[in-house]
């Protein structure tokens, strides 16, 4: 098979996907449950930032495909906002989420997310679809730190034939080494896919510099991550490689008031 029927098989693929599931790029895939930041917040139901927080985030997925993704995101101790889009000239999934605590104690924090998603193939048609989401962060001493999240488990309404949202269910269990140095892994379940298993390493060099690394055993995918905070404001930029499709990037401009 020619290098030009596979993108095309893969491109068809994709667009299938988009039409039936807004999967998304942006706060998806690689799981965020354990890390801090404007990603680790719109994604973990249970993480909240301690100070207000604004994020916008763009990444230009594959670059093959022609598909942008962005995000806008606020958050604080009691709640947070995000909007992601995502455009290609033939279609764009929109999903506008809201996300609160339930519960906020020294060793265990729970919190849920409320998600409304529009998705528009272009001059067909327009689907909608409502959303929750649920996580739960478990701190039993300094050493160890447990996640468990469930994302797009309820969705409403049930009977629609559309499947705009992909349900993604995982724990994550964390050990600190040191307070700058943790070791984790990662089991997720992504709806009619096998279980997925992620190994991590984040290691904060300095206070304004922190590494992270995942990879994925299942697909052999990777994602490298580093951040910069200067003051106030923060910088991250993601990078990914997948097997088939090649690499992508993040890029997250935030600042903490």
């Amino acid at each position: 098979m020619s290098g030009a029927k596979l993108k095309y098989i893969i491109l068809f693929t994709v667009f299938f996907a988009g039409v039936n599931a807004a999967v998304w790029h942006i706060g998806s895939s690689f799981p965020c449950a354990i890390r801090d930041g404007p990603l680790a917040y719109a994604q973990a139901p249970a993480l909240f930032p301690d100070t207000l927080c604004v994020a916008s985030v763009w990444s230009p997925v594959y670059r093959g495909f022609g598909v942008q993704e962005g995000m806008i995101y606020m958050g604080a101790r009691g709640f947070d906002l995000s909007l992601k889009t995502q455009y290609h000239a033939l279609m764009s999934n929109h999903q506008l989420t809201f996300g609160f605590p339930i519960l906020r104690e020294t060793t265990i924090k729970a919190g849920l997310q409320l998600h409304y998603t529009l998705s528009a193939l272009h001059g067909v048609n327009i689907w909608h679809k409502g959303s929750c989401s649920g996580g739960m962060l478990l701190t039993p001493n300094r050493d160890w730190k447990i996640s468990l999240y469930s994302q797009h488990l309820l969705s409403f309404p049930r009977d629609s034939t559309e499947h705009l949202l992909e349900a993604c269910s995982g724990f994550a269990v964390a050990y600190f080494l040191q307070p700058e140095l943790n070791f984790s892994i990662t089991m997720q379940k992504r709806f009619l896919l096998p279980w997925q298993m992620f190994f991590g390493i984040y290691y904060q060099a300095w206070r304004a510099l922190a590494f992270s690394v995942q990879y994925e055993i299942t697909e052999h995918q990777w994602e490298a991550s580093s951040s910069i905070c200067l003051g106030r404001w923060s910088v991250q930029a993601v990078f990914r490689h997948h097997l088939y499709l090649g690499f992508s990037q993040q890029y997250v401009i935030a600042y903490v008031c």
